[in-house]
């Protein structure tokens, strides 16, 4: 995996899968949500489903991504499942599921409890150095503004006013919104948690050490606290 691509996997996860590490937290404006998207780019094309039910303490992600390299082309099919500090990640045609620990949650719970979900949310785009531009675009019927981060290579995510992500570019690839729907979980089955999962260690996530950076320039509060 290249160095491009798992910069763009920390981005995503920093800004997206926190909304799913808490219990007891609302960690969304809104309950329960679903989104599908479409992605072009880095070699990858095809949909992704997310999902997000009880303030996204639960959270589901569904893609099927055919990947095209060297005259070779293979098809990802697979899913993840964010419960609390573990996160279950399922190959569909396989049935192969392996779960991590997530060694930020504790963190995360402590600084939505203290700072909330809006605040927590605004530092970690901070933190990223995005910042809102006068762009404002309509995505699936729905208006959204750009953030853009020049530290992150130009990274830019499209957001609605009550937090949706309909929109994602980094250099390369384009991730959009094609329908969504708010008060509606999705799939419900899309939650379920395999049986059987191989442990992996927490070390093994693509992107951690940026996070563990983030955190500190956050000054959020370390796990020993």
């Amino acid at each position: 995996m290249d160095k491009r691509r798992i910069l763009f996997l920390a981005i995503i996860v920093s800004l997206f899968a926190v909304n799913a590490w808490a219990d007891d937290v609302r960690l969304h404006p809104l309950r329960e949500f679903w989104i599908k998207y479409k992605q072009d780019g880095m070699m990858m094309k095809g949909e992704i489903i997310s999902q997000c039910r009880n303030w996204c303490n639960e959270a589901a992600e569904t893609k099927k991504i055919k990947i095209s390299a060297g005259g070779m082309t293979q098809v990802q099919n697979s899913r993840s499942v964010t419960i609390k500090d573990k996160i279950y990640n399922t190959d569909l045609d396989t049935g192969r599921t392996t779960v991590v620990r997530n060694p930020m949650y504790e963190s995360i719970v402590k600084s939505v409890k203290r700072k909330g979900v809006k605040d927590l949310n605004e530092s970690m785009l901070s933190a990223w150095g995005f910042r809102p531009t006068d762009n404002v675009r309509t995505i699936a019927g729905e208006k959204c503004r750009d953030y853009k981060s020049d530290q992150m290579m130009g990274v830019t995510n499209c957001y609605t006013d009550d937090g949706l992500a309909l929109r994602t570019e980094a250099p390369g690839m384009v991730q959009v919104a094609i329908e969504f729907k708010r008060n509606d979980p999705g799939d419900e089955t899309a939650y379920e948690i395999p049986n059987n999962p191989v442990q992996l260690e927490s070390e093994a996530q693509p992107g951690m050490n940026q996070l563990e950076e983030i955190m500190k320039k956050m000054q959020m509060p370390s796990q020993a606290e």
